[in-house]
């Protein structure tokens, strides 16, 4: 989504809700040309997202090399 609202530093992660509570989607930034307009990501992308949690493989380091 594109909001018309002014996003601030901190607000990254925070829900975007309707009237009725239901959580429409997630702030994840302002546009820095606008202080009146930000953008959230939808629940539905967001909630692909969360299916994937816990999901991790094991991978190699490599080499180190200081």
């Amino acid at each position: 989504y594109t909001v018309r609202a002014t996003v601030e530093q901190g607000n990254s992660g925070g829900p975007l809700v309707d009237l009725n509570g239901r959580v429409l989607g997630v702030v994840f930034g302002a546009a820095v040309d606008d202080n009146d307009t930000g953008f959230v990501l939808t629940a539905k992308e967001v909630s692909s997202q969360l299916a994937k949690i816990g999901d991790t493989q094991p991978v190699g380091t490599g080499v180190c090399v200081s």
